[in-house]
């Protein structure tokens, strides 16, 4: 007979891995045993600070959001945008809500006591990317402004670095929505963390989710965005589930996220009510090809 481990259950265990940490650490002293005490101490350190980490990430417009969404009971997050490649959304509860956003000149905007509708809309006008903005490489543009301070030189050079690292053939017919674009940013403008707080029907308070960019977001992704991996307790990558291989998510396991992390990685498959007759056979054929590397 299995019992269901409940929030009560996991605050008493929680205390008991941390106990089990310590002892062991103490134990080992200065002896290489073959584990990542650095990673080990990072994740042990999320439950003392009653934060239990869940990076959420997957392809761009493969239904994050919306899986978040529906994990936390609330219709909070904007489901109908490109997610800014620039910006991780932290999602956790708070008594009172408030949207605290983080622009990389160290600047601070703070919202507070409002409605999730308005929360939504500016998370909209926050971290999306404008429209007529989608087929360029944004990311590459924020990510010269934040390394050099400075906005730059749309010249020959310049555009044929973009069009190498992006694979997106022809800029030049499109310099002028360059130049646009990279006159309007600054690191005052650049968003860097997000956070959202809000009064959730939760049992479990020390949850905390986080919306990572799309893996193939135009332009790439930020190395800064992923650099947290390796202290989450859990990572989830929300994939449709047809059709059910992923080149994106074997080079995530293969090149973005590091062995220590494998353990915590799992793929989640959406949409699957959309294939019902074929689900099993999908997740028998998922099973096959993942099965050796997660």
């Amino acid at each position: 007979m299995s019992t269901r481990l409940g929030f009560t259950d996991y605050k008493f265990y929680k205390q008991q891995v941390i106990e089990a940490f310590e002892i062991y650490k103490s134990l080992r002293g200065e002896v290489n045993d073959g584990v990542d005490l650095e990673s080990l101490s990072k994740k042990v350190q999320n439950l003392k600070n009653s934060q239990f980490l869940v990076a959420v990430a997957g392809e761009v417009k493969a239904g994050k959001s919306s899986f978040i969404n529906s994990l936390i009971k609330e219709e909070i997050l904007p489901t109908d945008v490109l997610q800014a490649t620039s910006a991780l959304i932290e999602i956790f509860y708070s008594k009172k809500p408030f949207l605290r956003v983080t622009y990389a000149s160290g600047r601070v905007e703070l919202f507070e006591e409002e409605s999730k509708e308005i929360f939504r809309d500016r998370l909209k006008s926050i971290a999306s990317i404008p429209e007529e903005y989608r087929d360029i490489p944004v990311t590459l543009i924020d990510l010269y402004i934040l390394e050099h301070d400075k906005v730059p030189l749309i010249d020959d050079d310049f555009i044929k670095y973009l069009e190498e690292k992006s694979g997106i053939e022809k800029l030049k017919e499109v310099k002028y929505k360059l130049e646009q674009y990279a006159m309007d940013r600054s690191k005052d403008k650049i968003p860097i963390r997000i956070e959202l707080g809000y009064p959730f029907d939760w049992d479990f308070d020390e949850l905390r989710f986080v919306d990572m960019p799309g893996v193939n977001a135009v332009g790439g992704v930020y190395d800064i965005s992923f650099s947290f991996l390796d202290k989450a307790n859990a990572v989830l990558f929300i994939h449709p589930i047809k059709p059910v291989e992923s080149e994106s998510f074997k080079r995530f396991v293969s090149s973005v996220i590091t062995k220590k992390s494998k353990d915590v990685l799992f793929l989640i498959l959406t949409h699957a009510a959309v294939f019902y007759e074929e689900k099993e056979r999908l997740l028998d054929e998922a099973k096959r090809i993942y099965g050796s590397i997660i």
